[in-house]
């Protein structure tokens, strides 16, 4: 995953004290807010220093290359289009807060549907061993894929007839997609890892993961046209530990 080049990060970490039984009293907690800094932010200074009186709209990130290998759309619009509108990171609805424990095994089951309008999620966080439920209700047969970056990353699945139900668990980590051979046009945008646990927030919204054993965690912020933001956590028993993440990309404006 690219790397976000320019965080705004709040830490707070703090023993919590849990009147609960014993077993709860043990249980750790990450939890904080996250949101991604807006466009006009962005374009105001980059109008400042440039003094460029100009109101064009440019989808930085984008432009500097991150997030420009992805050419999907999203419903805050598509930063690769060719009239260079803008996507508005103050909206983001699919910004994953992503906790990983290399003893955690996956098995979490995300459920998808494909109807005749398409897709109905464009982006995942899983980990290796999760398992993609994918619902054809279309009356078309589909054939699912998954795709990674190398020549051999790839996973092939059983053709789904018209409405039959396919787990399709995942063996490959890194970046992928997730395809139809009928139909390239639907894709799901998908970053998977070893022992990961995900959230799924909207900028501006609360994550939380709870009864957490003590020990060492890796905690990541992700948005697929942005990159990744990674932590390093070392949990005591009971304790709680804000964390809260602003995500930008101001430093490519000179």
């Amino acid at each position: 995953m690219a790397r976000i080049i320019q965080i705004t990060t709040s830490v707070l970490i703090a023993l919590t004290g849990i009147s609960a039984p014993a077993a709860a009293q043990s249980s750790a907690r990450v939890y904080g807010t996250v949101e991604t800094r807006g466009h006009a932010e962005v374009l105001a200074k980059w109008s400042a220093s440039s003094k460029v009186t100009s109101t064009k709209k440019i989808d930085y990130a984008a432009k500097s290359g991150y997030g420009g290998g992805s050419s999907g759309n999203n419903s805050e619009g598509d930063a690769g289009s060719s009239d260079n509108v803008a996507i508005d990171y103050g909206e983001i609805a699919d910004i994953f807060v992503i906790l990983s424990n290399r003893a955690w095994q996956g098995g979490t089951v995300h459920e998808v549907e494909l109807s005749p309008y398409g897709l109905n999620v464009e982006v995942l966080a899983v980990a290796r061993g999760d398992i993609i439920r994918l619902h054809n209700k279309t009356g078309n047969t589909y054939t699912p894929y998954l795709a990674g970056t190398g020549d051999d990353d790839i996973q092939d699945f059983d053709a789904m007839k018209p409405g039959s139900v396919n787990d399709l668990v995942v063996e490959l980590t890194g970046d992928l997609e997730l395809g139809l051979d009928e139909d390239e046009e639907e894709i799901i945008i998908i970053a998977a890892g070893e022992g990961w646990k995900s959230s799924r927030v909207a900028s501006g919204g609360n994550y939380e993961f709870n009864n957490l054993a003590a020990g060492d965690y890796g905690l990541t912020f992700w948005y697929w046209r942005l990159g990744s933001l990674d932590r390093k956590l070392s949990l005591k028993p009971g304790q709680g530990a804000e964390i809260n993440e602003v995500l930008s990309v101001d430093r490519i404006i000179k």
